[in-house]
């Protein structure tokens, strides 16, 4: 409620009787007479607003007050109109009264009984400045022969409606308008080119519609335009060249039309103001262009379901640093992902999946976590390093990246406890009994993982009464260097444990499976293996396994002594320290 100023005149008897006609049609169970008896200038329900229109003669001026806004259907406490009922209902001749309304504001009123559109606006002559719907689907209806009457009108918001029917050409009368919102209703046909009259709009938003045909050209006259939302209709043809004449344009959406066979419009590289662009669900094909050099404002982009060829551009990871949301899933996409995008300090999202993308994911996932999305691209690998991390999203599904020497993943998932060393002495890689080579076995069973590379994939059975998934090698990563260590770590707040200290990882001449066993030259070895069970129980934290077999530095063994395992061994950490001992 606005408080008058001046003399604060009464309202006009007969608008004071239409609110309460108003009030008593859209919500009949609230005693609206009784809570608000006085004048609703002044002691009114929110929403109901009122003013000392300038247009009216001498008289009026002196003796009453005028309503020139109404607004119903509780928004939330900040904007607590008055509610409307399941069944509110509407008599159009009740607007009769309203000569100086400016504004009429309706949200989630009419859910059940049918309201008639133009019957509405029959009632109204020129001074409404704004019209707004929002969520009435029960208001029915076209616009033909509707809004001729407006001329002042600057806002027209009809979104989730059931308006039928096609926007008139006289609607480019409407020479006020800087915002036009007719989403979610049921309107088809050809948009008028009378829409090239609208000088002012900033806001032109007519998505979820049946419209159909080409984009007028005129589109592109429209200056003063910052948001475009035609998505999810049935416009055709190439997208308008004439959209580069909008400078300032801020949101581009087309996507879910039948645009097609043209190729991502160039133009967009000419529109440096654009934050957002999403032309999903066109055949548009082609490539990629090389548009984005000016384009380093630009937050998001959805080119998803497009019939994209070719290469990502590296461009789009260096120009495009304010990016947080890329969506290029469901193309047909080649070549790698770009290094560059490691530059994307601002993205929370990348969706790639379903193309034909290969080689190594650059470390990304530590930026966008689980909203990487790869998924659907067989050539793509992962480094060890990044496989694991904590903030895994896709990457633990993909294959391991080939190296010409043995790696260790970074971290490894277990369903059970299985980290064993073996005697070199007792099997080879090729399982046979006996062999005098020396190797490692990690095991890796464990039905998440894909399959491991050839030269790593090792099945033992009947082997200490294993058998499953193994890691295996005849040396270590880096080998050429002195030594390497090893550390597996655990955090509690993790619902995991910690063994931060134990370093886990050498060649062996002796087996570490089974209890803690004495060496001839008295070096104690340890087991960290399942072996038939889980493990439980006390340990001496083993610091160091030295990757000579000679052991001449020994093994070294601290002060942590009573280390519990309470459940199974979910996840091992390891982080490899080249450095020497």
């Amino acid at each position: 409620m606005v408080v008058l100023s001046y003399q604060q005149p009464p309202l006009d008897a007969a608008e004071q009787e239409s609110v309460y006609q108003i009030l008593d049609s859209i919500n009949p169970a609230i005693p609206w007479r009784s809570l608000f008896p006085d004048d609703l200038c002044v002691s009114g329900p929110h929403g109901v607003v009122c003013d000392y229109p300038s247009e009216s003669n001498a008289s009026d001026a002196i003796e009453t007050a005028r309503i020139v806004e109404l607004n119903f259907g509780y928004v939330s406490d900040y904007t607590p109109n008055p509610p409307c009922s399941p069944n509110a209902t509407l008599n159009p001749l009740i607007f009769t009264s309203f000569k100086y309304l400016r504004k009429l504001f309706f949200y989630k009123c009419f859910n059940e009984s049918r309201v008639s559109f133009p019957e509405v606006f029959s009632s109204f002559g020129s001074s409404l400045e704004e019209i707004v719907f929002i969520e009435n689907p029960s208001l029915v209806g076209s616009l033909s022969g509707v809004l001729r009457n407006f001329t002042n009108l600057r806002r027209l918001v009809l979104n989730g409606n059931g308006i039928d029917g096609e926007v008139p050409e006289m609607i480019g009368d409407l020479v006020n308008l800087e915002e036009i919102t007719l989403s979610r209703n049921q309107l088809t046909g050809e948009l008028p080119g009378s829409f090239a009259n609208l000088k002012k709009l900033k806001l032109v938003d007519l998505s979820e519609n049946n419209f159909e045909g080409c984009v007028p050209e005129s589109l592109g006259s429209l200056t003063e335009l910052l948001k475009l939302d035609m998505r999810s209709n049935r416009f055709m043809g190439k997208i308008p060249e004439s959209l580069r004449n909008l400078q300032g344009l801020e949101f581009l959406d087309l996507s879910y039309n039948h645009f097609g066979n043209f190729g991502v419009p160039l133009f967009l590289g000419e529109i440096p103001r654009l934050r957002e662009v999403y032309l999903s669900g066109n055949s548009l094909g082609g490539k990629i262009p090389e548009i984005w050099e000016n384009l380093g404002g630009v937050r998001r982009i959805g080119f998803s379901e497009l019939g994209l060829i070719g290469n990502i551009p590296a461009s789009m990871g260096f120009h495009l640093r304010n990016l947080s949301y890329l969506g290029l899933d469901n193309n047909k996409l080649e070549g790698s992902v770009p290094e560059e995008f490691c530059l994307l300090e601002l993205i929370d999202e990348i969706n790639l999946e379903n193309n034909n993308l290969s080689g190594r994911i650059p470390p990304l996932n530590l930026k966008v976590g689980e909203k990487l999305k790869l998924a659907g691209n067989r050539g793509l690998c992962v480094d060890n390093m990044l496989r694991h991390t904590k903030i895994r999203g896709s990457l633990a599904q993909l294959k391991l990246c080939h190296s010409n020497k043995p790696e260790i993943p970074n971290a490894v998932f277990f369903n059970e406890v299985s980290l064993a060393f073996f005697n070199p002495h007792l099997v080879d890689p090729d399982g046979d009994p006996g062999s005098k080579s020396e190797f490692w076995l990690f095991n890796l069973d464990f039905d998440e993982l894909p399959p491991l590379e050839a030269s790593f994939d090792f099945f033992l059975r009947d082997f200490f009464g294993m058998s499953g998934r193994f890691l295996a090698g005849d040396s270590l990563p880096s080998a050429e260097s002195k030594g390497v260590k090893c550390r597996a770590g655990l955090d509690p707040s993790d619902e995991s444990l910690s063994l931060d200290d134990l370093l886990c990882f050498g060649f062996s001449d002796f087996s570490l499976v089974g209890e803690p066993v004495t060496s001839p030259d008295d070096r104690r070895l340890f087991d960290f293996g399942k072996s038939g069970r889980s493990l439980s129980g006390e340990f001496i934290d083993l610091e160091l396994l030295p990757l000579e077999s000679t052991y001449k530095d020994g093994i070294k063994y601290g002060s942590f002594t009573s280390f519990h395992f309470d459940q199974f061994l979910h996840e091992i950490k390891k982080e490899i320290l080249h450095d020497t001992f």
